[in-house]
């Protein structure tokens, strides 16, 4: 791709206006290789509108990007739903940002089984936060919903603070 070899010889400039083209040919690729390079270059309503794009055409991890975006401007709403079709395609990172926002809304299950879908892919932090769940689940079986709020997970160096419920959602349900 000729924006990936401009991007790594520094002609920022040149791989956007590759990217760009590409992208008006309707190339996923393209579009989030192009909202990686508006990412870096602190260009956000920039890069979320090239994410938007690769997101429309079936991008999975243009849609944990977006997602990133989305709830970085507190639409936490928009993050979900975006996390929501990065998991339904396979992405690892999307099904653990899932779980991690909905740990923080307290629906456990729900997060588990995104856990699990992220661990299933390869996420090492989902496994580690999995075992956490399921240790606290143990040692504390009855404690009260706003107790189980305060649940912290770790991934690598962040805490989350996230609970589970019995159904994996759907975009519709978010």
């Amino acid at each position: 791709n000729l924006g990936v070899l401009l991007a790594h010889r520094g002609d920022v400039d040149g791989a956007e206006m590759a990217f760009r083209r590409a992208d008006e040919h309707g190339i996923s690729d393209a579009a989030f290789e192009l909202g990686l390079l508006l990412l870096a270059a602190d260009r956000l309503a920039d890069a979320e509108e090239a994410f938007i794009h690769a997101d429309e055409r079936g991008h999975a991890l243009a849609a944990t990007q977006l997602g990133v975006l989305l709830e970085q401007r507190e639409d936490i709403d928009g993050a979900v739903a975006a996390y929501v079709r990065a998991d339904e395609r396979g992405d690892a990172d999307g099904a653990f940002e899932l779980a991690r926002l909905l740990i923080q809304h307290d629906q456990l299950a729900d997060a588990e089984y995104a856990l699990v879908r992220a661990h299933e892919r390869g996420h090492a932090d989902a496994a580690r936060n999995l075992a956490a769940l399921h240790e606290y689940r143990e040692a504390a079986p009855e404690l009260e919903p706003e107790a189980e709020s305060n649940l912290q997970l770790e991934p690598e160096a962040e805490v989350l603070t996230d609970e589970v419920h019995d159904v994996a959602p759907t975009a519709a349900d978010l």
